[in-house]
């Protein structure tokens, strides 16, 4: 009810306006027209007037005559009426005299007007030898419509007038009538006109709100642009989806630059591949677009839009758009669990066949020294009565050597066991290194006296080191092991430790027979068996580096190795600081 008297109130008001409208372009339009009736008359009337004096002051060459003459043709001018006149006057002096006005001569005795007087505007302009129709006042303080002309052969100038008055009173009259007619025209159609749109106007303002309450409140954006792509209207499911106000979303374009918009691979969105773009520029419906808008306060809301030419004149595009992103978020985790899985399912696969792989060559490796333990070990017990000391010391010594290092292997298999099941037991504190590699080198000590090998410690008695005892200690009695079993008779091995910025460092170093170059890359590797016999023609597995290498990153540092071929290898542990 209110929008009807809103627009029943906007019709009068369009109405009286259309009729004032009207009638003032009728007065003007009658005002024009007499004016331009009055001034083709004036001007007429002076240019006959003129001719005429120039004939008589041509035949008589006496300006009384002239002027006797002209005052008797006054009487064939009823068009001048009342107020209308001829007027005759000359300048000089800064001053203008008129000889002749109110159809009277005045020749003897002119009237003076300086030429500074603010009236008799219409015979100054003309005795200054202008030409031209002049709206001013008149030597009576009248004003006046005048066209004024001069002629030069007696430097005169005449002004043929008439009072505004005259001019004004012929459309007063008739635009009284104009206008009474038009406003009974107006109010007529104003009744006709809201008699037959009333109901029509109220239906539209139904349909208008209904649209309005489903615009506003549907739980989908919409946004609607106009040909050029900016922002007309925006309903309040937009603010929430995009983090954008109304009125900060009627400043921006569907296709501005301003926009952080990504896709499902978080790269972003290119202007032209917006649905809402297409839908613009293309002319055509673009359906189910998934992007990423990035909000202001740097959240991201995923959208599904669609976009749609809108069939109204002035508008662009309709662009509806709905959230997704549960079901965004719930696909990119299904997707990086079957990702992990798949990840885990290869590594998995991988281990097994390296520990495989692994596990065949240690029980190949322990077949060898049970092997010899068994065979020298049944030797002896079928020939023990047979052989005298020095026989039996040298199978003693045989068994020997075969029992430990087949306790070697299974040693470092077991240690190595515990750390990939994690039952091995990570416990690292302060230390002192020497205290440590002592104890590791006296228990390698009794092979290197047999090979008459120096094994040098190097490391001040004050350095001390974050890590777990028992793990150090067999990374340093493996590293020895290995120095001892691969230096020549009369040899030597070198330990030295040293504190840098962020880590402390220990280096094993011999003098021993030295690696290839292309064999490095094979002494850290569970899945290549690299073996090589002592120069004693020791054996081994090849477990002890790995192991050495699982221990150290254990404690999240690193193990390198140079090596010279023939001249000996260095291997160089680094341990960072305690956090």
């Amino acid at each position: 009810m209110k929008a009807m008297n809103r627009y029943g109130a906007l019709q009068v008001i369009i109405m009286l306006l259309v009729s004032l409208v009207v009638s003032a372009i009728a007065i003007l339009l009658i005002y024009r027209t007499t004016l331009l009736e009055k001034k083709e008359y004036l001007k007429k009337t002076s240019e006959n007037q003129v001719i005429i004096i120039r004939s008589i002051y041509k035949q008589t060459r006496n300006i009384d005559n002239v002027l006797k003459i002209l005052q008797e043709q006054m009487r064939m001018h009823p068009e001048l009426e009342k107020t209308g006149e001829f007027t005759i006057g000359y300048y000089k002096h800064d001053t203008v005299y008129m000889i002749f006005h109110k159809w009277q001569i005045y020749v003897n005795d002119p009237v003076h007007i300086p030429l500074s007087a603010r009236n008799a505007e219409p015979i100054k302009y003309a005795s200054l030898k202008h030409r031209g129709f002049l709206i001013g006042k008149d030597y009576n303080n009248q004003k006046t419509l005048a066209y004024c002309d001069y002629i030069p052969e007696l430097d005169w100038g005449i002004v043929t007038k008439i009072d505004f008055s005259e001019i004004r009173r012929p459309f007063y009259t008739a635009s009284l009538y104009t206008s009474f007619t038009i406003i009974i025209l107006v109010l007529l159609g104003m009744y006709l006109f809201k008699r037959f749109t009333d109901p029509l106007i109220a239906r539209i303002t139904e349909s208008e709100e209904k649209y309005r309450l489903l615009f506003e409140f549907i739980p989908l954006g919409i946004t609607l642009t106009d040909n050029s792509g900016k922002i007309l209207e925006a309903n309040a499911a937009s603010e929430k989806l995009l983090g954008i106000g109304k009125r900060e979303q009627s400043q921006r374009k569907i296709d501005g630059e301003e926009w952080q918009i990504i896709r499902p691979d978080f790269t972003p969105m290119p202007v032209w591949k917006y649905a809402s773009s297409i839908a613009l520029k293309g002319k055509r419906q673009v359906d189910d677009v998934e992007m990423g808008i990035v909000k202001p306060d740097g959240k991201i809301t995923w959208l599904s839009v669609s976009a749609a030419p809108f069939p109204l004149k002035d508008f662009g595009v309709i662009v509806v758009y709905t959230d997704i992103s549960r079901r965004v978020e719930a696909e990119r985790i299904l997707k990086q669990n079957e990702e992990l899985l798949q990840n885990n399912a290869k590594d998995l696969k991988a281990m097994n066949d390296m520990k495989d792989k692994f596990f065949r060559i240690i029980a190949h490796d322990l077949r060898n020294p049970f092997g010899s333990l068994l065979g020298a070990s049944d030797f002896l017990y079928q020939n023990v009565e047979k052989y005298d000391r020095d026989r039996i010391r040298q199978l003693s010594q045989i068994l020997y050597e075969s029992a430990k290092s087949g306790f070697d292997i299974l040693s470092n298999l077991l240690d190595w066991s515990r750390s990939q099941t994690g039952n091995l037991i990570f416990n690292p504190s302060i230390h002192n290194i020497e205290e440590v590699t002592k104890a590791s080198i006296h228990i390698i000590s009794a092979s290197a006296f047999s090979k008459d090998i120096r094994v040098i410690s190097n490391i001040p008695s004050e350095l001390e080191i974050f890590a777990d005892r028992n793990m150090l200690s067999t990374i340093l009695r493996n590293l020895l092991t290995n120095a001892v079993k691969f230096t020549h008779n009369g040899g030597s091995i070198e330990v030295n430790a040293e504190k840098g910025e962020n880590e402390t460092k220990i280096t094993v170093k011999d003098t021993g027979t030295g690696i290839p170059s292309e064999d490095l890359d094979k002494l850290f590797r569970i899945d290549i068996k690299y073996v090589k016999s002592g120069t004693e023609n020791e054996s081994g597995t090849g477990l002890g580096l790995i192991l050495c290498k699982e221990f150290i990153e254990k404690h999240g540092g690193t193990i390198t190795v140079s090596s010279v071929l023939g001249q000996g290898t260095e291997f160089c542990l680094s341990f960072p600081f305690a956090q």
